[in-house]
């Protein structure tokens, strides 16, 4: 009920911390205000900030592939929404890549250097609840050239590259399943829309 919750969806606050449902926006649940590296990561390390949001938060840490620079969704302090952010691995000023009133986050790199994430920007809502929905989406390394990926009704999460390049995520399907419980895998390419059941069942679970 104040000026850093985002959109109106359920939000617990432990100890004045921002986070959040994994069936509501903007998911994940493991939502932090400080982004922390361990170098060298064995015990004993002292472990040094990174990031800081404020009182905003942080979440969705994915390193590049040549581990010079980590994406997260992050909503700094006084933003409403979750935007991807690219912050260099040994420490700096955050890049902002997307913006806009949507939320935007899980995101991890594709092979060709192209960003895949989940969006609320596709403007959908749960059929059943004043729930926002998000889907995949991906833009360049630098936000452009956004695209949408994928088409569902329903909540999209934890996008990933499988070795052969097609993009693993977890896809909720609107026939009598929980909003927590029965997601199935599927998988999308990464140049345009396929989706695919990788593994599960189609059908009343």
């Amino acid at each position: 009920g104040n000026s850093y919750d985002s959109l109106s969806v359920t939000i617990f606050n432990p100890r004045n911390s921002r986070a959040f449902p994994e069936h509501d926006l903007p998911a994940p649940m493991k939502v932090g205000r400080k982004l922390y590296v361990m170098k060298p990561a064995r015990p004993g390390t002292e472990p040094r900030v990174l990031l800081d949001a404020g009182v905003g938060g942080i979440g969705s840490p994915s390193v590049t592939y040549d581990g010079k620079s980590i994406l997260v969704s992050m909503a700094f302090d006084g933003d409403p929404f979750f935007h991807i952010y690219r912050v260099p691995a040994e420490g700096g000023k955050p890049e902002q890549l997307t913006d806009g009133p949507f939320d935007d986050f899980e995101p991890t790199y594709l092979p060709d250097g192209g960003i895949v994430f989940c969006s609320s920007r596709c403007n959908r809502w749960v059929p059943c609840y004043y729930t926002q929905v998000a889907v995949l989406f991906r833009c360049d390394a630098d936000g452009q050239n956004m695209r949408q990926l994928s088409a569902n009704t329903e909540q999209e999460n934890t996008p990933w590259v499988l070795p052969d390049g097609r993009i693993l995520y977890q896809r909720w399907e609107y026939v009598d399943r929980s909003q927590v419980h029965y997601h199935h895998l599927w998988t999308t390419n990464p140049d345009g829309p396929n989706p695919t059941v990788y593994y599960g069942q189609i059908g009343r679970a």
